[in-house]
């Protein structure tokens, strides 16, 4: 029967996941000493005995919490945003003062020092003496500054079976508290204990028989003068330092806008685009009006394409004829027959040749009805003949469509490959709240972008002047 009971209970261990608690550790003492420093930081050194019994682990874990989100004072005001207290682990040793390996992560909104080699296993009772210094923890009011901190963590999975916490108070001639108070129990919690004021000195407390996720929190008010209260330059410094990600989300757009106006004002500009436009008398003799209107804006719209027909008809090369059907009753119905009147010879550019061809479909006429849902799928084709004339004509150095899409895509990308590292960089530094502005940043500033590209095609010298005299017989 008792063997039985022995293989259950390892059987219980096994399907408790093998937790500290469910395996009998404990923390026999956790004593914290705290030394406030008249600079505002303060040395923390941290006892801890930690009973293993029989299992055989690796070391301990100690999770410190250390990120806020609040009113943060920048030295130049109070604004919203992330607060990170900085410690610096100094070493980690046993009782004898011989030094234990160990590793500080940044883990969620806090630091966890890793204690122990995974080389290594430990059993039985150990000693782990941990010292740090914190920096950026002491809030400062008119008539007090606070001493805020959280002694012991509540991420302890094992119970404590007693905690001791005394602070030491900064100087030598320390004014006594203003007032203080203590913690103890689960995270949000409002009882506390006896704790005992040495005015001038320290203030020291105890307590036994913390469950697991327990802890002991800490409160003290120092009158005014006893700390020195950071420059405003330090503020800025770590108030720039915690919320770096998100101070880049917010100026990237208007940086993407900047840089794109920079782009536009020397690349994508016209050439003598400020000089006046004359009146002309005479349509331009060197291009089409499908050109001619392309030319005005840059885009070959699918009414300068059609524009095509007219000046086919009026050079001769077809004829229109007007269709009038009866339908139903007295219902007429209006169609448009295209004959070929001219073979197409070398005065049609390559574009009208296509066009021409793509209208009548190799017939001798071609009616406008038939064209119905069938020559859209020549439009793009069109389109880039036309770009390609004027480039040819010296309209252009690129075709207008392809410097859209170059700056279009080639800005995105950077942009989103910006935003894919402003994302791994945040979840880094532990700014992981920031991320989403990230987001929203990089799509604001994509837009931007694309915007901008509307408008970097450039004329050429020959070009520009083109656009004007246009302008001019409009």
């Amino acid at each position: 029967m008792g063997k039985l009971m022995v293989i259950m209970a390892l059987i219980g261990a096994f399907f408790l996941g093998g937790s500290p608690a469910a395996l009998g550790e404990t923390i026999d003492l956790f004593d914290i000493q705290i030394d406030l420093q008249t600079d505002s930081s303060f040395v923390v050194t941290e006892t801890i005995i930690y009973e293993f019994g029989s299992n055989f682990k690796h070391g301990i874990y100690r999770d410190i919490p250390l990120q806020h989100h609040r009113d943060v004072d920048t030295g130049y005001g109070q604004i919203k945003g992330a607060y990170n207290v900085r410690l610096h682990v100094l070493g980690v040793g046993n009782e004898h003062g011989h030094p234990r390996p160990f590793k500080v992560i940044r883990q969620g909104e806090g630091v966890r020092i890793r204690i122990g080699s995974p080389n290594t296993t430990v059993t039985g009772t150990q000693v782990y003496k941990i010292r740090y210094v914190v920096q950026r923890a002491i809030n400062y009011f008119e008539e007090w500054d606070e001493f805020y901190w959280n002694a012991t963590g509540h991420q302890w999975k094992v119970p404590i079976r007693k905690a001791q916490v005394k602070v030491f108070l900064p100087g030598k001639n320390a004014a006594p508290l203003v007032k203080a108070a203590n913690f103890v129990g689960y995270l949000g919690s409002v009882d506390s204990v006896l704790a005992t004021e040495h005015p001038g000195s320290s203030y020291e407390l105890s307590t036994e028989n913390l469950a697991p996720s327990q802890g002991v929190t800490l409160v003290l008010a120092l009158q005014k003068g006893q700390l020195q209260e950071p420059g405003q330059r330090q503020k800025l410094m770590w108030f720039l330092a915690d919320n770096i990600i998100l101070l880049i989300a917010l100026g990237l757009p208007l940086l993407i806008l900047l840089l794109m106006g920079l782009l536009y004002w020397h690349r994508g500009r016209d050439p003598e685009s400020q000089l006046p436009i004359m009146v002309q008398y005479e349509a331009p003799k060197d291009l089409s009006p499908a050109e001619v209107g392309t030319l005005l804006d840059e885009v070959a719209h699918t009414s300068d394409i059609v524009s095509t027909v007219l000046d086919l008809a009026a050079r001769g090369y077809i004829k229109i004829k007007e269709i009038e059907t009866t339908t139903l009753l007295f219902f007429t119905n209006t169609d448009y027959e295209f004959i070929k009147d001219k073979e197409a010879d070398d005065q049609l550019s390559k574009f009208e040749k296509s066009f021409l061809s793509h209208l009548l479909g190799g017939k001798q006429s071609q009616k406008l009805s038939a064209l119905k849902n069938k020559f859209f799928v020549h439009l793009s084709g069109l389109q880039e003949e036309l770009y390609a004339a004027l480039v040819r004509k010296k309209m252009f150095p690129r075709k207008p469509n392809s410097v859209r899409t170059s700056y279009a895509v080639v800005t995105s990308i950077l942009i989103v490959l910006l935003g894919v590292l402003l994302t791994f960089v945040g979840i880094h530094l532990n700014q992981e709240s920031h991320v989403p502005f990230v987001f929203i940043s990089c799509a604001l500033s994509i837009g931007i972008a694309i915007l901008f590209s509307r408008v970097m095609p450039r004329k050429s010298l020959q070009g520009s002047q083109a656009l004007r005299y246009c302008q001019g017989f409009k």
